[in-house]
């Protein structure tokens, strides 16, 4: 997901940057991210992986949503995710 972002990111921005959990039990959460016409990209409920970090980092988005409950994206998870696209 990260890769097709920064492939297309160009098209549609990344001002705006959804992030979401690519677990399945959560693919709902991630196509509606999809749909909103944001740059969705996708993270594990309890690790953000390294290529989703490197392109918030690089993305120098305004504004990072994250779809889903805690249990889809962990509290600390959530924290990494700040943490790369801010800090």
């Amino acid at each position: 997901a990260a890769n097709v972002a920064k492939a297309f990111g160009y098209t549609i921005g990344t001002s705006d940057v959804v992030v979401t959990s690519g677990a399945d039990a959560n693919l709902a959460d991630a196509m509606t991210a999809g749909a909103i016409g944001r740059v969705a990209v996708l993270t594990r409920p309890d690790a953000l992986p390294g290529v989703t970090a490197s392109f918030l980092r690089g993305a120098r988005a305004d504004r990072v949503y994250v779809a889903g409950s805690s249990a889809a994206v962990s509290p600390t998870t959530l924290e990494r995710i700040g943490d790369a696209a801010f800090g």
